[in-house]
């Protein structure tokens, strides 16, 4: 039975077979977050933006400021800087997080096979 393991090859194979597996864990990723933004934006009525999403991704990720900060730069330059630059927003920054713990979470996948964008647009609201 260890042969189906994440990350081993068999796993691997079966779980590519099956991208509803990759929208599911898109779409929990980001009503965990949507949830997340809620309580620290309650929390913290005067934060917006960059700082917001920073307490954010500590929450979530038990990150250092610093550590956060270059996340949220990363989100910035996947999703926001290229090819028109535009403001980050929320959304991005959940994309980032849902790809980079789905890829770590099946340590052997060579890609994604659904437009996690699509499914992370689907449950954060378009204004934050």
């Amino acid at each position: 039975m260890s042969g189906f393991l994440p990350g081993s090859g068999r796993f691997d194979f079966f779980a590519s077979l099956f991208p509803w597996h990759e929208r599911r864990f898109a779409r929990r990723v980001s009503r965990e977050l949507l949830k997340l933004y809620r309580i620290v934006a309650a929390s913290h009525p005067g934060l917006h933006g960059r700082d917001l999403y920073r307490k954010i991704v500590i929450a979530r990720t038990r990150a250092d400021p610093e550590a956060a900060e270059a996340l949220i730069d990363q989100a910035e330059e996947s999703f926001a800087a290229w090819p028109v630059p535009r403001a980050l927003t929320f959304c991005d920054v959940v994309h980032f997080i849902a790809v980079s713990e789905f890829l770590r979470s099946h340590g052997n996948s060579a890609w994604i096979h659904v437009n996690v964008g699509r499914e992370v647009a689907s449950q954060i609201p378009h204004n934050l």
